[in-house]
């Protein structure tokens, strides 16, 4: 309840209104504390704190700042706002206790982490995010100076302060990356060729997309941290291996791939293309999705290890992840993965490794 108190405490909502409408809080937290705060019928907020500790604080100050970059280069170049549900002007930023807020545009409903389209709905704002995504890709302003890589470009070679953080579970899915060279070489390749054109989200994982219940609601991104210059692809290809990701899960769970959950999945690549399309133009959307796929494996690899973070040893889902990044490596780059079969995913550790 920390962060109701500090919404309270800030004036953005009244003591009055947490007791009688009630508020609801949900966790979207991974390193940092990230949390959605909806008061029934009434405002909702995104709040992201540091923990006590300087990486979390360091994290939540670049985000600051990644937030200053943009709204002045933005300003500079005389742009409208980029869009409602994929860039809002935070409310408060406080660097000397770092912290962030952004109103939620979910409004009275209920905030959950997008997961695709729920059965039976068409659309949850996922045109407009494709539409916000291709506006934010067309900021081109990027300066002179080089931006860091994602830190999934860095697997052929992670740095050592990246390793240390490592638990056994992630040491293990980095040795089976590292021991097939046609993952390494797609990773190495991604590295070689980043030359950063133009400004990206840089995190767009589906637990950073978030919206309302309502059936018109609109999908906004949050935890906007690695915001900087990079390539549009990968954004993209990043969206679409946190969504595999989803499917790799439900095997883990059921045994076998979740049919419902990959028609939902291609539904939402579908509609975000659309959004994506409109805005950028068919030619050059296209051309961005073909190059994403490529970005496939290594946000597919990155999982993997993030699931081994905190496990002594390699867990079942981050062998499934690590087989579904090298069938999709030896399959090739192909726009029909996006929306035909889903991909062979199999569950043997032995063909993983």
């Amino acid at each position: 309840m920390q962060a109701v108190s500090l919404l309270v405490e800030r004036g953005l909502i009244s003591s009055t209104e947490v007791v009688r409408r009630g508020v609801r809080v949900f966790d979207l937290s991974r390193r940092n504390v990230c949390v959605a705060v909806m008061v029934e019928s009434g405002p909702s907020y995104f709040c992201k704190m540091a923990k006590a500790d300087r990486q979390s604080e360091g994290s939540v100050r670049r985000e600051i700042a990644a937030y200053g970059r943009l709204e002045s280069m933005l300003t500079a170049a005389g742009h409208k706002p980029l869009s409602r549900a994929v860039f809002v002007e935070p409310l408060l930023l406080d660097d000397q206790c770092p912290l962030i807020v952004l109103p939620l545009l979910a409004g009275d409903a209920t905030a959950h982490v997008f997961l695709g389209p729920p059965p039976g709905r068409a659309s949850l704002g996922l045109r407009s995010l494709g539409r916000g995504m291709g506006r934010l890709h067309g900021c081109t302003d990027v300066g002179t100076d080089g931006a860091a890589l994602p830190w999934a470009l860095t697997l052929a070679c992670p740095p050592l302060e990246v390793v240390e953080e490592f638990g056994g579970g992630a040491v293990e899915a980095l040795e089976i990356v590292h021991s097939h060279a046609e993952v390494v070489e797609r990773i190495e390749a991604l590295a070689s060729s980043w030359g950063p054109t133009c400004w990206i989200h840089g995190d767009l994982r589906v637990e950073n997309l978030v919206a309302g219940a309502s059936g018109d609601s609109e999908v906004q991104a949050v935890d906007w941290e690695s915001l900087g210059p990079g390539r549009p692809e990968w954004d993209i290809g990043f969206l679409i291996a946190t969504l595999m990701r989803k499917l790799v899960f439900s095997i883990e769970l059921d045994g076998k791939p979740s049919s419902a959950g990959w028609l939902r999945s291609v539904a939402a690549l579908s509609e975000t293309f659309s959004g994506y399309a409109e805005e950028r133009g068919t030619p050059e959307a296209v051309r961005v999705w073909s190059d994403a796929v490529h970005c496939v494996p290594a946000g597919l690899a990155q999982a993997a290890v993030e699931t081994g973070m905190r496990s002594a040893r390699i867990t079942r889902s981050a062998v499934l992840l690590l087989q579904a990044a090298l069938n999709w490596t030896r399959r090739g780059p192909r726009l029909n993965d996006l929306v035909g079969e889903p991909l062979s995913l199999s569950g043997r550790e032995e063909e993983a490794c």
